[in-house]
């Protein structure tokens, strides 16, 4: 199999040759082209030249013999081979007749200066005082070529081909440059993910690309390495969790039991309820996890019908309202009416989630300010609190099971970490989002988006 980095090399130099030869040819052809006709053109400036100068042999009704020899033996030299006929088309003079014998030698040397075989023939008047005189007959092999313009016709080919030369050098150069540096960062990224899947999520891509997609692979794979790093901690933490969760319970009661069983202590009515309330913090840590997990297993399978969610938000806040009196909290809605076909449980248990979190981080006196409208497509249900709010950085990780921002704190306050998590999971499957807006100290907001048409 090839390397990514050898196909786009021959990619290169695949596209550059074919352009490279492409643009020879095309400019040989042109240049070629151009030439024939330059030459044509001197050929017939010539011949015009030829039909002038024969009119000076003839004077007072009579032909010069000598000096027409004198001019055809000049353009014998040139290739061209003529013959001059007077007005009554009666021969005067033939180059061929006079010297048969050079014309067949200059010919045989001429051939190999020829670009297209075959003799041509011209006729062109001889006039003198603008009258015609007589007339002279050209013949010759295609399109003579002169020494000096086969000599500047080579030149010109060796320069193309040099340049082809050149240019297919400097192609193979670029073609290598640019498939290491497109191949660099991909070779990278291999190296990271392989790494990634062995486990090492500390790994990340290093490189940068000016390639748009490049790039954004490269953030897509960093982003990914992050989230499995996170993921990676929190998989630790949650054993470590769970297992502290239930230890120190159990802990507890068995403290307990021992004590009576031993006779140290009585099973006093004040003591079981001890032993009662620790039993049922187990028992709410292995619904909620239950909870969870049913909800994931579903997959999105909801029971949905039409709600009027400003009155089921009514009647969930009114069961608050001993814990709102208890902690002096003031307790405030600001709903908008909206019938919207949601799965009516599950969207219940995702806003008790939500004002159980708010009751539990806000301090004595404080407030949670419950609102809804309609924004668009969809229904925002927002959640806000005056409590102790989050820090910058955990903001990312508070829908993670099992995540809690001040782990110390969450244990006195009777968090475990999960009703955030089964609050994301309910509004996912509603194919809504949910996300929270907070600063450490000032309180934190969070909002449900649910999409009126889902």
């Amino acid at each position: 199999m090839r390397t990514l980095n050898k196909r786009m090399f021959l990619s290169f130099m695949i596209i550059s040759f074919a352009i490279i030869f492409s643009i020879s040819f095309t400019f040989r052809y042109f240049i070629e082209k151009s030439f024939n006709s330059y030459i044509e053109s001197c050929n017939i400036e010539r011949m015009d030249e030829i039909a002038r100068s024969l009119s000076y042999a003839y004077s007072n009704g009579t032909w010069n013999n000598s000096f027409i020899e004198e001019v055809a033996l000049k353009v014998l030299d040139d290739g061209l081979i003529i013959s001059i006929h007077d007005n009554k088309n009666n021969l005067i003079w033939s180059t061929d007749e006079e010297h048969r014998g050079r014309c067949e030698s200059m010919m045989k040397n001429a051939f190999s200066n020829k670009l297209n075989n075959g003799i041509i023939k011209s006729s062109l008047n001889i006039t003198k005082n603008g009258e015609k005189i007589g007339s002279v007959h050209i013949s010759h092999y295609g399109t003579y070529y002169r020494d000096v313009d086969t000599t500047y016709y080579d030149t010109l080919n060796k320069v193309l081909i040099i340049i082809t030369i050149m240019a297919t050098i400097l192609s193979l150069i670029i073609s290598l440059i640019l498939s290491k540096s497109i191949n660099k960062p991909i070779y990278k990224i291999i190296d990271t993910v392989k790494l990634l899947g062995k486990g090492k999520y500390k790994e990340r891509v290093d490189n940068s690309s000016s390639i748009v997609e490049i790039q954004d692979m490269i953030e897509s794979i960093n982003i990914m390495a992050k989230r499995l790093d996170s993921q990676d901690a929190m998989r630790k933490r949650l054993t470590k969790d769970i297992a502290h969760e239930l230890r120190t319970p159990i802990t507890i009661i068995l403290g307990q039991l021992e004590a009576i069983k031993d006779g140290i202590w009585e099973p006093t009515e004040e003591r079981l309820n001890g032993i009662y309330e620790e039993i049922q913090r187990i028992d709410r840590l292995a619904n909620s996890l239950n909870s969870l997990s049913k909800i994931e297993e579903e997959n999105g399978i909801l029971h949905k019908e039409k709600v009027e969610m400003s009155e089921l938000i009514e009647n969930i806040f009114i069961n608050f309202e001993k814990e709102l009196h208890n902690k002096n909290i003031e307790g405030q809605l600001n709903l908008s009416k909206c019938e919207i076909e949601v799965d009516k449980d599950k969207i219940s248990g995702a806003i008790i989630n939500l004002i159980s979190n708010a009751l539990r981080y806000t301090e004595n006196g404080g407030s949670i300010n419950i609102k809804t409208f309609l924004k668009e497509d969809y229904l925002s249900i927002e959640v806000e609190d005056t409590g102790i709010g989050i820090a910058k950085d955990d903001i990312p990780y508070v829908f993670e099971r099992f995540y809690r921002t001040d782990e110390s704190r969450a244990r006195v306050t009777g968090g475990a970490g999960i009703g955030l998590s089964i609050t994301l999971a309910i509004v996912e499957a509603h194919n809504g989002t949910v996300y929270v807006k907070s600063e450490l100290g000032k309180g934190s907001k969070f909002v449900i988006e649910l999409p009126l048409n889902s």
